[in-house]
């Protein structure tokens, strides 16, 4: 993933050129960030360890937070490349079975045609959904990582260089 950049506008921008979406957030807020969104992604859509969590979006922050709320959780971060057409994307997201497909605004309708040609139960758009008020008893850095499950290595796909790419059949694959 390419970072932010300055256009010669002296705009700041993503990798792609696109404008960035937001400010630029420190440390702690960006581990904040994840944290409401694991919470969001664990208690409100109900994913679990093991569970893959598709997405079809642009290389931002917003993504990098969806990946690392999924490390958080325990559950199997599924990138989708965007260059990649429906039937592409059918396959590996059939194959993988996700239990839900996070997509940005300008990939809607690509993610939603995949998500109901595959059977995915859940679709959550970038950047929505997600509570923005602090947690309201704060939970001390060490408790967090204490109770986070542990991540396996194989937790991941395995696309290679030929043939089609293959999602592991089990969380511990």
């Amino acid at each position: 993933m390419t970072g932010s950049r300055i256009s010669p506008a002296g705009r700041r921008t993503t990798g792609g050129g696109r404008p960035c979406q937001r400010a630029p957030v420190n440390y702690a807020q960006f581990d904040a960030r994840i944290s409401r969104l694991a919470t969001h992604l664990r208690d409100g859509v109900k994913i679990a360890r093991g569970d893959r969590v598709a997405v079809l979006a642009h290389n931002t922050t917003d993504t990098l937070e969806v990946q690392f709320a999924c490390g958080r959780i325990g559950a199997v971060f599924l990138p989708l490349n965007t260059r990649l057409t429906v039937p592409e994307l059918s396959y590996i997201v059939g194959d993988a079975a996700p239990k839900l497909m996070i997509h940005d605004t300008e990939l809607a309708d690509l993610a939603l045609a995949v998500a109901k040609l595959c059977k995915v139960t859940s679709a959550l758009l970038l950047g929505a959904g997600v509570p923005t008020k602090p947690r309201s008893r704060p939970q001390n850095r060490s408790t967090r990582r204490k109770s986070s499950p542990s991540i396996h290595l194989d937790d991941h796909v395995h696309l290679g260089t030929t043939g089609q790419p293959k999602a592991p059949s089990s969380p511990t694959a």
